[in-house]
C-alpha cells in the first residue's frame, strides 16, 4: 500500500456565514413544522443583491430582516399556542382518537417535567436565554426578549435555515 498525502484544499471559494460581520446566533427556528417561515421571510430582504447568488444559497435561503421580522415571528408563535390550548379544550377526540380528559393530562405532565427538569425558566447567569423549553408557550418569551433587547437602529437578524 502507497502513503499518499491529502490533498490540498482551496478554500479561497469557500464562504461560511459565520465570516459575516460582527454576529452571534440569538435564536434557533427549528419547530416551524408549517410554511409560517415564508411570512418571516416576507419581512425582509434577501441577503444577496444579485439573483444568482441568492440561488447559489438557496439552501440556507439567508435574508435580512428587522424587529417585524421577530414580531411576525412572535405572532406565529402565538397563533400555534392559541390553537394548542384550543384543542385542550375542544370536547371530541383529536385526529388520533385521543379524548379531552387525556389530552389535558398529558399536557399538565409534560408542563411538570418542564419545570422539574429546569427547562421552563433557565437562570444560568452564563446564558442570556430565559427559557430552555422547546414548547412554543416557553419560546414566545425569547421571541418577546430579542425584540425588546435589540438595538434595531444599529442591528439586523439574518434569518436563514439549513
Amino acid at each position: 500500500m502507497k502513503e499518499t498525502k491529502p490533498e490540498k484544499v482551496d478554500e479561497s471559494n469557500y464562504f461560511s456565514f459565520s465570516d459575516i460581520g460582527d454576529q452571534k446566533l440569538i435564536y434557533e427556528f427549528w419547530k416551524i413544522y408549517d410554511e409560517s417561515y415564508k411570512q418571516i421571510y416576507s419581512t425582509g430582504k434577501p441577503l444577496f443583491n444579485k439573483p444568482d447568488m441568492q440561488k447559489e444559497f438557496e439552501y440556507y435561503d439567508p435574508y435580512v430582516c428587522g424587529k417585524e421580522a421577530v414580531i411576525k415571528a412572535i405572532e406565529i408563535y402565538k397563533g400555534y399556542i392559541i390553537d394548542y390550548y384550543r384543542s385542550l379544550l375542544n370536547d371530541e377526540e383529536d385526529k388520533d382518537g385521543i379524548p379531552k380528559q387525556r389530552r389535558q393530562e398529558s399536557h399538565i405532565h409534560s408542563t411538570l417535567k418542564h419545570w422539574k427538569r429546569n427547562l421552563a425558566v433557565n437562570t444560568d447567569l452564563s446564558k442570556e436565554c430565559i427559557s430552555s423549553s422547546w414548547k412554543y408557550e416557553y419560546q414566545i418569551f425569547e421571541l418577546v426578549r430579542l425584540l425588546k433587547s435589540i438595538d434595531w437602529d444599529k442591528k439586523v437578524v439574518l434569518f436563514y435555515g439549513y
